[in-house]
Formats: C-alpha cells, structure tokens, sequence
C-alpha cells in the first residue's frame, strides 16, 4: 500500500514538474496577444484566433494547476536543508500560480468579444475596463510572486539563482514600426522559449533528487 501511494504521488510530483513549463511554453506559443499589453491592441490580436486563443487559454490553465504539484516536489526536495527558503519561496510561488490562474478568466472573454469579427469600441471599452478593475490589477500583482517564490525555491536548490529571464512587455508607441514591433516580440518569444526549455531540465534535477529521496 505504501509503496502504491508512492508511485501516484511521484506521477502527481513529475506531471507537474515537466508538464507545467511545457504547458506555460506552448501557451506563449500559442498566445495571439503574445507581448501585447494594451487593451485594445490584446482585443485586436485575437479577431481571427478564438480557436487559438480558446486552446492557448486550456493549456495555460492546465500549466497553472500544474505548477502546484512542481512547487510541493520542489518544497520537499529542499525541505530538510533549507526548510525556510522552501515555506516562504513555496507558499508564494503557489499563491503567485492561483492568480495567474485568477488572470486568465480575460482570454475567455476576449473570445466572446472577437467572436463576430472585429468588435465595436463599446466592447473594447468594456475589455478595457475589465483588465484595469481592481481584481484584476491586484491579481496581476499576486501573480508576481510566482516569480519571487520560483526564485526563492531556485537558490535553496542551486544555492545560485540559475535566473528566470522574463522579458518585459513591448514598451507602448503610438504608432510603432511593424517590423521592429515583430523583430522584438519574435526575439522574446525565442527567450522565453529557452527559459521554459531549461526550467525542464531544472526540474527533471529536481524529479532525480525526490525520486532518490524517496526509494
């Protein structure tokens, strides 16, 4: 019986471990707004893509609930010899991933908008005002401390930060070079594409080290 539980629970523990960044990867991928930070510019993107949008939005919610299982594996990697760096980097990672979870209730909506084709500006408006109310702002900044406790959890394992490079959205033009726009959203889509990439590897150390705890 005991062993049985340890078999579903190291299932549970490696799913999360090398499904969630998988699944955050391919949501970027998949993602029409990818970089995108204004309303309507986010609205706009997905007119054509709510099939796209809908599958990104799945994977992306899948990656978050994930993202709860790798954070206990990696808790109870680095519990014994750093078990203050695994509460506080584990609890605020976990509450970060429940916000971003939080967040996503937008792309559902910014389907039913675009659903029609190119949306009137009493809907954009209405977006607009969605993503700027006050749950959705303090969600925003709940969801930062999926990076702060991910950090944390990163230094009590490595004992040194391997870094999570998480580019910054395309800084706001009014009337922005198309090209440039594209070079910079294609160059930070290949960057974060090799931040989830090694965030695999980290965590197949991380799946070794609890599997050998473990047996």
């Amino acid at each position: 019986m005991e062993r049985t539980l340890k078999r579903e629970s190291m299932f549970l523990l490696a799913a999360g471990l090398i499904g969630y960044p998988v699944c955050i990867l391919a949501y970027w991928c998949l993602e029409p707004a990818y970089g995108l930070l204004a309303s309507a510019a986010i609205v706009g993107a997905n007119v054509g893509h709510g099939t796209r949008k809908t599958i990104a939005n799945a994977v992306a919610l899948a990656g978050c609930l994930l993202a709860i299982p790798a954070t206990l594996a990696a808790m109870m990697t680095i519990g014994n010899r750093s078990p203050r760096l695994a509460v506080i980097g584990g609890a605020m990672s976990i509450v970060g991933w429940v916000a971003v979870f939080g967040t996503l209730i937008l792309d559902p909506v910014a389907v039913q908008i675009v659903a029609q084709g190119p949306p009137a500006k009493e809907l954009v408006d209405l977006f607009t005002r969605l993503a700027n109310s006050p749950t959705i702002i303090s969600l925003n900044i709940l969801a930062a401390l999926h990076l702060i406790g991910g950090i944390l959890l990163g230094v009590a394992f490595w004992r040194d930060a391997p870094g999570s490079a998480v580019g910054g959205g395309d800084t706001h033009h009014r009337r922005p070079d198309p090209l440039r726009v594209e070079y910079r959203r294609n160059s930070r889509c290949r960057l974060d594409s090799v931040t989830w990439i090694a965030l695999v590897a980290a965590n197949v150390a991380i799946l070794r080290e609890l599997r050998s705890s473990l047996t």
